[in-house]
């Protein structure tokens, strides 16, 4: 899979793709959908991430309570 980038340069419009770039006068719309539904991808991927470590943390506090609570039986 390539990776894309959009990069907004003054009034101009860069996509960045792997080592090329295309100035804004070279874009197409297939460029920009392509662009759009990457970017759209990387957020998701992104706030599931958000979500995995969110949850990871919420199971380590409560790892934490039980030692802690087992640390107090003693």
């Amino acid at each position: 899979m390539w990776k894309q980038l959009l990069v907004t340069v003054g009034t101009g419009v860069l996509v960045l793709s792997g080592t090329s770039a295309v100035s804004a006068d070279q874009i197409t719309p297939q460029d920009l959908v392509k662009t759009t539904k990457s970017l759209q991808q990387t957020e998701q991927r992104i706030q599931t991430s958000k979500q995995s470590v969110a949850k990871a943390k919420r199971h380590v506090e409560t790892i934490d309570q039980s030692a802690k609570a087992i640390e107090s039986e003693d």
